[in-house]
């Protein structure tokens, strides 16, 4: 698994989140592959230049790993119409494979966050160090 200090280390970007070198890698395996020239995180200035990198990045993972979202597909202009979004809506409501695989994940969600969960066990633990 990659992580930033590991991207600067092997010189695909440097240390103010600029690409180094045009470069396909990925950061965990079954996570889209991202290409170095579109992560320039940050400017000089500090302003979040690659945030539409990041939504990208979200947007594939919902479509296809999670398999709980539809790519919508832009009109010659570069515009998605409101017609698009609309037949993308109707396909997940109507799309009974998608409300499934997004019910698990809530499910699987709620354990996480419940008394019991790791999302409750982990926070607890943080806390309890913050207190010490």
């Amino acid at each position: 698994m990659l992580n930033v200090s590991k991207l600067i280390e092997e010189g695909l970007i440097n240390d103010k989140g600029w690409a180094e070198r045009d470069e396909t890698f990925q950061l965990a395996p079954g996570m889209p592959a991202l290409q170095t020239s579109r992560m320039p995180w940050m400017d000089g200035t500090g302003t979040p230049v690659g945030q539409p990198a990041m939504f990208e990045l979200i947007a594939r993972y919902i479509t296809y790993v999670w398999r709980t979202g539809l790519a919508v597909s832009p009109n010659a202009g570069g515009i998605v119409t409101k017609e698009e979004l609309m037949s993308k809506v109707e396909q997940v409501l109507g799309d009974g494979d998608i409300r499934e695989r997004a019910r698990l994940l809530m499910d699987a969600s709620r354990r996480c966050i419940g008394g019991s969960g790791s999302s409750c066990e982990n926070f607890s633990k943080f806390v309890g160090l913050l207190s010490e």
